[in-house]
């Protein structure tokens, strides 16, 4: 899991953070495999509220500049979102 930080997906990481809740189920698990696995969790944790925030001020932008434009009558097109 040393590879969190080269994460560059949403989906990967919600895929690792269901397979360690899988892992944490077991009844036998080992206590030093249960801290690691616990710390893996909070490290994509992190970088999905991250991506979460970064995602939703990307789309607030789009949505205001889509408001600004409508409200000057202007037509915007795909070119003028990044």
């Amino acid at each position: 899991m040393e590879n969190t930080q080269k994460q560059t997906t949403f989906s990967e990481a919600m895929d690792q953070l269901h397979d360690i809740a899988s892992q944490l189920e077991k009844d036998d698990i080992d206590p030093d495999q249960l801290v690691e696995l616990v710390r893996q969790a909070e490290t994509l944790i992190k970088f999905c509220r991250d991506k979460l925030s970064e995602t939703e001020v990307t789309v607030q932008d789009i949505l205001n500049r889509l408001q600004e434009a409508e409200n000057e009558g202007q037509e915007i097109t795909t070119n003028d979102i990044p």
